[in-house]
């Protein structure tokens, strides 16, 4: 599968942060709370980023 939307900027990398929290900030959604939370507990690359 060919990906097109890599990341580009911080910008792109703060979106993302907040995007996986908001997806671990409901946990009436089971599927996208799993998902998001394998994300962290499988994930091989991570970011540190002053979020404001």
């Amino acid at each position: 599968m060919d990906r097109f939307d890599f990341i580009e900027t911080r910008d792109d990398v703060i979106r993302n942060i907040k995007t996986l929290y908001h997806y671990l900030s409901d946990e009436n959604d089971d599927d996208t709370y799993q998902w998001a939370s394998s994300i962290f507990k499988n994930g091989r690359i991570y970011v540190i980023e002053r979020l404001k």
